[in-house]
């Protein structure tokens, strides 16, 4: 069939929907609206094409609907095309080896999708691809029901989404589906990755949660490229991710409108292939709560890493001009040449196997009754010459202190002294082995002296001593010496006698 009109394909005042059959030839759609209303299309063995402005309409329909139904195809293609379906669109109900391709800004809308319905429905492939062009379902879109090999590609600025969930295998008698995201957006409440594969290398991935339940039949979700960031809300990761390109992964902690976000992840970040890492970028938190392996470099370019978790001895964490990176697990490399370091949630320690301070700023927190400290099992480095590393100190209603008390705020748990290897800087004054600094306790409305010690501790460990301000001290030696004069006086006083 082939038609350049408008048509509408069912009797007038017909109030039950037909069923339209295209069962052999090529059916192409093309230059105007070609409307099938309240039909439900079912495409048997065939080649249909919609573009050039063309619109249709249905309540369902169904690409290789029976057993026999196989290799049928649908391209949609053009700006200003478009197929509006009210209720499910399945791409191999029965059939197998069926086609749907959106490209060149066309568009389509359903209700509902499935790739392979049934068990018999395998090899079914779905391709969005281009600028503007766009699927989007209101309710679920299923990658593999019960079928197996079923595929979701998008790419070249395409846009996929779904107003519930996108699920990849719905159980494990539905295995080897898949989902590439080579370019475009992939946008959900949530994707939930029951059996199959997420092959992600390049695009955005916009979700709220991204599930593994159960982890049955060995999901997977391979990362090397592209961008993951929240949907209008925080990001839960529960499902492991598999990085596979070094730093050519990114977590985004700025939602789809911009606003900062918290991407907590619970599943394990691993690696393949070698040593591979991952960017953050945006304002917003970042928190890793799994014991992770991947062995590469972690670019903290902005916003704030939590690791509440641990990352692997052999990692590296970079930060840069804009961010924080904190927590209260362990750390393997960190090289802070800007931006912040601040161990704990608040207060708290962290254990890091190395600590190299080129730039940047180390916030220690002594506030309230909280104490910050930093374990290093390797060696500890320090601002060399021509760098400097501020020391950040926060003693807002410090308390539960006494004079000439020491807090350790580096345990250097190896045997390198740390003091040879430089020194931290305060306010534009490098604070060398044995300096002292006044800091101001803003809660308190007062100002305590600390002297810092690069041999304190076990010898090796960085250390601040609470002493008595010079204005104190001074009153305070004045009041001894007075008190000294005074007995002196008492004892040269003789008794008088009278007569």
């Amino acid at each position: 069939m082939e038609t350049t009109g408008r048509k509408e394909l069912r009797p007038s005042g017909c109030p039950a929907p037909l069923q339209f059959d295209l069962l052999e030839g090529h059916a192409i759609v093309a230059a105007g609206w070609v409307v099938w209303m309240r039909v439900a299309v079912f495409i048997k063995r065939e080649a249909a094409r919609i573009t050039a402005s063309a619109g249709v309409e249905s309540t369902d329909a169904y690409v290789g609907y029976e057993s026999g139904g196989y290799s049928n195809s649908v391209a949609l293609t053009g700006v200003g095309t478009f197929w509006s379906n009210q209720s499910a669109l399945v791409i191999g109900r029965a059939g197998s080896f069926n086609r749907m391709s959106i490209t060149g800004a066309a568009r389509m809308w359903s209700g509902s999708s499935v790739l392979g319905e049934t068990a018999a429905a395998t090899g079914n492939v779905v391709t969005v691809g281009g600028a503007s062009s766009l699927w989007h379902n209101t309710g679920d879109l299923v990658v593999g029901n019960a079928g197996a090999g079923n595929q979701l590609t998008v790419g070249g600025g395409g846009t996929v989404t779904a107003g519930q969930r996108v699920l990849v295998g719905l159980n494990a008698a539905s295995p080897d589906n898949r989902i590439e995201l080579v370019g475009g957006y992939l946008s959900a409440p949530e994707l939930q990755i029951n059996t199959g594969t997420v092959v992600m290398t390049d695009g955005e991935l916009q979700v709220n949660r991204l599930t593994n339940p159960g982890a049955a039949g060995g999901a997977t979700f391979l990362w090397s490229g592209g961008t993951i960031r929240p949907k209008r809300d925080d990001l839960d990761i529960s499902a492991p991710l598999t990085l596979t390109n070094a730093a050519g992964a990114t977590f985004s902690t700025l939602d789809t409108g911009w606003d900062p976000r918290t991407i907590r992840v619970t599943g394990v970040i691993g690696e393949t292939g070698g040593s591979q890492g991952f960017s953050k970028t945006g304002a917003g938190t970042l928190i890793l709560e799994a014991h992770n392996t991947f062995s590469g470099t972690a670019v903290i370019r902005a916003g704030t890493l939590l690791v509440n978790g641990s990352l692997a001895s052999n990692s590296t964490v970079t930060v840069h001009s804009a961010a924080i990176v904190g927590g209260t697990g362990d750390v393997g490399r960190l090289q802070l040449s800007a931006g912040i370091y601040s161990p704990g949630n608040s207060s708290g320690t962290q254990t890091v196997a190395a600590l190299y301070f080129t730039n940047g700023a180390f916030r220690c927190d002594l506030a309230g009754d909280g104490r910050d400290l930093v374990k290093v099992t390797d060696e500890v480095r320090l601002s060399a010459a021509g760098s400097k590393t501020e020391l950040d100190l926060d003693v807002n209603n410090f308390t539960g202190y006494t004079t000439h008390e020491a807090f350790t705020i580096v345990n250097n748990l190896s045997d390198q002294p740390a003091y040879e290897m430089g020194h931290y800087w305060r306010q534009g004054v490098a604070l060398f082995d044995g300096a002292s600094f006044m800091a101001q306790d803003g809660g308190n409305s007062a100002w305590l002296q600390f002297k810092i010690d690069y041999d304190g501790g076990t010898g090796n460990d960085i250390t601040l001593t609470v002493v008595p301000e010079p204005a104190a001290m001074a009153l305070l030696l004045l009041a001894l010496g007075g008190v000294a004069v005074s007995r002196r006086r008492r004892q040269h006083v003789r008794p008088r006698h009278r007569f």
